[in-house]
């Protein structure tokens, strides 16, 4: 039996709006670019440190998520499913940054 609210030969919406045909009406290119970590250090030579009578001292830091380049509509392009579904929770992959230094007497 044939759904009495729906138009078979005008449109592949049902009476409700939902879509029932398979289109590509809804791809989108998911290509991107995204660097995702930077880290660098340094270590600073030991003649530079003995007049603070220091043996070893080593800055570092670090980013995580530094950016991302693409013309996806989602919020990440690499949070979908097998068939193409986003399955983030709705917010963005966070930026983090980190500083620290290691240091011997």
């Amino acid at each position: 039996m044939l759904n009495p609210w729906r138009y078979y030969l005008f449109s592949s919406y049902d009476f409700i709006g939902n879509y029932e045909t398979n289109t590509s009406l809804f791809l989108e290119d998911g290509s991107f670019v995204r660097l995702s970590n930077v880290t660098f250090g340094y270590d600073f030579s030991p003649k530079f440190l003995q007049k603070a009578k220091i043996r070893r001292l080593r800055v570092f830091g670090g980013l995580e998520n530094v950016f991302l380049i693409t013309k996806y509509s989602g919020v990440d392009p690499e949070n979908v499913d097998n068939f193409g579904y986003d399955i983030g929770n709705g917010y963005p992959v966070p930026k983090k940054f980190n500083l620290g230094f290691n240091f011997e007497f």
